[in-house]
C-alpha cells in the first residue's frame, strides 16, 4: 500500500502544482477585464464569467502595444510618456530601476541569463550553478583588477531568490547546458539531471602518425 501511495503522489503532485500555477497565472491575467466598461463585462453580457478571457485580452494588449511602438510616432509617444513618469519623484526611482532590469533581461542583444555557469560557492571546493548576468560596471570596475563577470546564484528550490556575485572570469566554467535545463536541475535539488554528452579527446591523425614514427 505504501508503494502504491507513493506512486500516486508522484503522479498527482506534479499535476496539482502545474494546475495551481496555471490557475494563478490565468486568474491574475483575468484582472485585465476590469479595464473594460461595466456593460462589457462577461457577467453582464453572458450572465457568467469566462475563465481565460482576460488572459486573451492581456495578450492582445501586449501585442498591440508592441505593434504601436514600432513606428516613429509610437516611439515619440513612448518617449514623452516615460519623460512624464520620470518627473514623478518616488515613481521615477521605481520605474527607472524596473525598466532598466526588464530591458536587460528581455533584450535580444543582451547576455543576461543566457549562460549557465559552474562556480565555487559559498566556499572553495563547493560547486553550484549560476547564471551570467553581465559584467561589473560603474565605479566597481575601477576597483576590480582583471576580467570579471557578474553572476546570479539562485537558491533551491526557489530560484527567484539568490545572491549577486562578481567573480573572476577565470574562476567560472561555462556549461554546455540550456538555462531551462539548469533551472530544472536547481529546482529539483539535483534530482532531475539534464542529459549530457561525455567529452572525449579527439585524436589528431597527423599527430598520431608522427608519434608512431
Amino acid at each position: 500500500m505504501r508503494k502504491y501511495f507513493i506512486t500516486g503522489l508522484l503522479i498527482l503532485v506534479p499535476l496539482a502544482i502545474t494546475l495551481w500555477v496555471l490557475n494563478l497565472i490565468v486568474s491574475t491575467m483575468d484582472q485585465s477585464l476590469l479595464l473594460l466598461p461595466a456593460r462589457w463585462q462577461p457577467q453582464v453580457l453572458f450572465g457568467f464569467s469566462i475563465p481565460g478571457l482576460g488572459t486573451i485580452l492581456t495578450l492582445v494588449i501586449i501585442f498591440l502595444t508592441g505593434l504601436a511602438t514600432q513606428n516613429f510616432i509610437g516611439n515619440k509617444v513612448v518617449a514623452l510618456w516615460e519623460g512624464l513618469l520620470r518627473r514623478i519623484p518616488i515613481f521615477n526611482t521605481i520605474y527607472s530601476s524596473v525598466k532598466q532590469v526588464s530591458d536587460t533581461l528581455f533584450s535580444s542583444s543582451g547576455n543576461a541569463f543566457r549562460k549557465a555557469l559552474l562556480v565555487q560557492y559559498p566556499r572553495h571546493g563547493s560547486w553550484t550553478i549560476a547564471f551570467q548576468t553581465g559584467a561589473p560596471g560603474g565605479d566597481v570596475r575601477n576597483h576590480l583588477h582583471g576580467e570579471y563577470v557578474s553572476v546570479y546564484v539562485p537558491t533551491t528550490p526557489n530560484p527567484t531568490s539568490g545572491f549577486f556575485l562578481m567573480m573572476p572570469a577565470a574562476d567560472v566554467i561555462e556549461l554546455d547546458m540550456s538555462v531551462d535545463e539548469a533551472l530544472k536541475y536547481i529546482v529539483s535539488m539535483g534530482v532531475v539531471t539534464p542529459e549530457y554528452f561525455e567529452k572525449t579527446h579527439i585524436i589528431d591523425p597527423k599527430k598520431s602518425s608522427s608519434d608512431a614514427l
